[in-house]
């Protein structure tokens, strides 16, 4: 179904005084109640609404850093004190997974249900294709519609580094919403701008980051744990992107899905237009570690990367960390000889490559046939892979290692 929203609907923010509150607490509640209050919402914001939140629960695994069930089902609670008719409660998570394996790994359907809330499968919605035409993105976006109909949508992200997006929060949140097709596509430097698209038609109109455990370091899927015991919330979702980023000490510019959303209007990325209430920047300021992307160096084998874009370094990154810290690299290099390969302007001369010890995992689509055609090439295909990886993995390590 094509998306009927009249195009005179992406009405652009602008450069206007925007508010964010920054609350420094280790108690959700506290922090839910005094973030309400510090940006004027009560009863006659939330009467009668029909209101969807959308957490950033990508995956089940215990590596992931998720937005915390407890803090969705406080939302919930207090929206419903707050006069809403009914709180929907769902996400679509990374590609092939279903939203049902998902809420059942995390057990979260019980605790949202005892709040008075509703999940929604949200792989399991209708779509509608929506063509934002933004200045940077000019595809089709597939968008569910109990988050297009909803009266209300809240955005509530996990704050972390992300090794291609500098840090995940409220906008690149927004990547949830997609269906795995969309997902799928433009998931290379244009990832950003796909994000920022998403606001011509899926703007927040409130976006709450959960700070209460943030993550550094190798994210999103590696990220080091650090209680941090700060919520950021406001009304316009690039606002709130930037104030926290400066919290977490990144230029809010450095983050590419702010840039792009602010270079089109769809909100301030200059702390001068913002109004900071609540504790402040100050308060919770720290600096956090950034992800290392590229893959040459850091691990017990060598990577060769020539030509290749993000989207390749990215998934390496997020499906090759966790070899290197289960010591795969280490025991593989005990049999075999094992070289990541990526890009379209890597050649065999580059390679320190034996015929017959070498095991070359060739990486993404725009790797040359003469690698291909190496004796010991195992081939991840996608522009970007971003999904069958996991199984080329374990087939390599039941061959060499079980």
């Amino acid at each position: 179904m094509i998306c009927a929203r009249s195009a005179a609907l992406m009405i652009k923010i602008g450069n206007i005084m925007e508010k964010v509150s920054v609350i420094k607490s280790a108690d959700y509640s506290e922090a839910t109640d005094r973030l309400f209050t510090s940006l004027d919402l009560d009863e006659r914001v939330f009467k009668g609404l029909s209101v969807f939140i959308k957490p950033n629960w990508v995956a089940p695994a215990s590596d992931n850093l998720i937005t915390d069930p407890k803090l969705v089902a406080v939302l919930v609670t207090k929206l419903l004190s707050l006069g809403a008719k009914e709180v929907l409660v769902g996400e679509n998570p990374t590609i092939g997974l279903s939203s049902a394996a998902l809420y059942s790994a995390l057990g979260v359907e019980d605790l949202i249900t005892r709040a008075g809330g509703r999940m929604v499968e949200l792989d399991k919605a209708e779509y509608l294709v929506c063509e934002p035409r933004t200045e940077y993105f000019r595809y089709p976006l597939a968008l569910p519609v109990p988050v297009l109909e909803s009266d209300f949508f809240i955005d509530v992200p996990v704050a972390k580094t992300h090794g291609q997006g500098v840090l995940s929060l409220g906008i690149k949140n927004l990547i949830g919403l997609l269906d795995d097709e969309t997902k799928g596509n433009f998931h290379r430097e244009d990832l950003h701008a796909k994000a920022a698209a998403i606001l011509a038609y899926a703007a927040p109109r409130l976006t709450v980051i959960d700070g209460m455990v943030a993550g550094e370091g190798q994210g999103p899927a590696m990220c080091r744990k650090l209680p941090w015991h700060t919520m950021i919330g406001g009304l316009n979702v690039v606002a709130t992107d930037t104030v926290a980023a400066l919290a977490m000490g990144v230029e809010p510019r450095e983050v590419p899905a702010i840039r792009l959303a602010a270079a089109q209007g769809f909100g301030p990325v200059d702390i001068e237009d913002i109004e900071i209430t609540g504790d402040g920047i100050e308060a919770v300021s720290r600096p956090f570690r950034r992800t290392i992307i590229n893959p040459s160096g850091r691990y017990d084998a060598p990577a060769v990367c020539v030509g290749c874009c993000e989207g390749c370094l990215a998934w390496m990154q997020v499906r090759f960390d966790p070899w290197q810290r289960d010591g795969v690299f280490s025991s593989l290099a005990k049999i075999v000889e094992p070289v990541l390969v990526s890009g379209r302007k890597v050649s065999a001369g580059m390679l320190p490559y034996s015929e017959k010890q070498s095991l070359i995992i060739a990486f993404g689509d725009c790797v040359p046939e003469e690698i291909l055609s190496l004796p010991g090439a195992v081939h991840i295909p996608g522009c970007p892979p971003t999904s069958g990886i996991k199984g080329i993995q374990d087939e390599i390590v039941s061959k060499y290692l079980k």
